[in-house]
């Protein structure tokens, strides 16, 4: 399969590295010519903190997405608030059977690629990898988790199991899901809980469930999310929420998260995507959400200028 990876981040490095190894014509798109200039060098290298092992692959990466036409497959692994400028570089690499699929954190990202590609060419996916960027071209893995991709409209279709199959045949560890909704919002309330944790505490992931005072925090902004999915017809569990998020930071113990690594290196987070979308939500349908607003604020107000206003198109959330 011919395939573009959008985004030479820690996912989009560790994707198109693996299903470069299975087998595939692997495009990687990168906005950076230097970055850009490296991987295609030194190509990407992958440290498997659980195998001990160090994987240096070759892969192909590109400033000009027309390079991987007619590409079957476009992942787009870049940040939320990239979205719609991500997808639109995308474009030269589409034809017209071409696969749109995101693996990206928060909620709204399917409707904005959907704004420009179509509803029909769009998959939705998560993936909880364990992930970190050392350099351009170069990541730790800390755990191989799931990745999950569904239709939509929930059918199991020939090109979702092709997909999947494509990524089980470079040994990425994929189901495909049934319910969009619910795979998008089970993903979001563990983004919610420990993202802006992880980057606000300047912690590592398991240092999240060593407190008692971190796991109560969490298990509010749990309830929350949980409020307003019930609120929205999204049939989430509280305490399998809690179990996940939990289990995923004692599996993750080692790694940050993204938005700490976003931090860390002075960069825009995905705030706005996560609980600042909780925020929208809750207000859209009267839930309040107060310890989601205010931990949308201490983000922000780490000063990086990206994020000093709502994302696009929302409306500034009201002081609880």
């Amino acid at each position: 399969m011919r395939i573009l990876v959008v985004g030479p981040g820690a996912i989009g490095n560790l994707f198109a590295g693996m299903l470069t190894a299975g087998g595939n014509e692997v495009w990687l798109l990168g906005r950076r010519r230097e970055v850009v200039d490296t991987i295609n060098r030194e190509g990407v290298t992958i440290q498997q903190i659980w195998t001990g092992e160090t994987l240096r692959i070759p892969v192909r990466a590109t400033v000009n997405a027309a390079d991987a036409a007619p590409a079957d497959l476009i992942v787009m692994a870049v940040k939320g608030p990239g979205t719609l400028q991500a997808t639109k570089d995308a474009l030269p690499a589409a034809g017209e059977g071409t696969i749109f699929l995101t693996v990206q954190n928060g909620i709204g990202n399917v409707e904005t690629m959907a704004s420009v590609v179509g509803r029909e060419k769009v998959l939705a996916g998560v993936t909880s990898n364990g992930t970190t960027l050392l350099g351009p071209g170069s990541i730790r893995h800390t755990w191989m988790g799931d990745t999950t991709i569904g239709e939509l409209d929930g059918q199991i279709t020939t090109r979702l199991e092709q997909v999947a199959e494509v990524f089980r045949q470079s040994g990425i560890k994929v189901a495909v899901s049934q319910s969009v909704d619910l795979l998008l919002w089970t993903k979001l309330v563990g983004s919610c809980a420990m993202n802006p944790l992880g980057a606000l505490l300047r912690v590592r992931n398991g240092q999240l469930v060593e407190r008692a005072e971190t796991r109560e925090l969490m298990r509010a902004i749990v309830r929350e999310v949980v409020s307003v999915a019930e609120a929205k017809g999204i049939p989430l569990s509280f305490s399998a929420a809690v179990e996940r998020a939990e289990t995923t930071c004692r599996n993750n113990a080692t790694n940050k998260m993204s938005m700490l690594q976003d931090v860390e290196r002075g960069a825009p987070t995905e705030i706005n995507s996560i609980n600042g979308a909780i925020v929208r939500e809750g207000e859209a349908v009267g839930v309040p959400t107060p310890i989601n607003w205010t931990l949308t604020q201490l983000v922000k107000a780490l000063n990086y200028p990206e994020e000093t206003t709502p994302a696009a198109g929302a409306a500034p959330p009201r002081v609880p």
